[in-house]
């Protein structure tokens, strides 16, 4: 008798957002590997729009809204309100929940 195979659902935007008050498009770099939706991103102006790069491990002031795997114009959240579940198997930490919410995003 074989191993039955499991299925996991994907991620998805409704996994990770409550709430949006302010998203913008910003031109996030990939370099090697996909970034994965709901990654804490720092966002910057400058005199193209605003770019996007994974934040250090306590800083953020961004909530990836997509899947990016090539380098792109990608949804970011700015203000507004995520699920704290979708973080369940690897939590963020207390510094970057509070880096967050200083930057008016909330979680849940």
């Amino acid at each position: 008798m074989n191993n039955p195979t499991t299925y996991t659902k994907p991620n998805t935007l409704g996994d990770l957002l409550i709430s949006t008050h302010l998203r913008i498009n910003a031109k996030l770099e990939v370099s090697t590997e996909a970034i994965p939706l709901g990654t804490p991103l720092i966002v910057v102006s400058d005199d193209e729009g605003y770019t996007a790069s994974v934040a250090p491990a306590n800083e953020a002031n961004g909530i990836l809204l997509e899947n990016c795997e090539e380098t792109s114009k990608v949804g970011v959240l700015i203000s507004g309100e995520i699920k704290a579940s979708f973080y369940k198997d690897k939590p963020l930490s207390n510094e970057l929940r509070t880096n967050l919410l200083k930057n008016q995003i909330v979680l849940y």
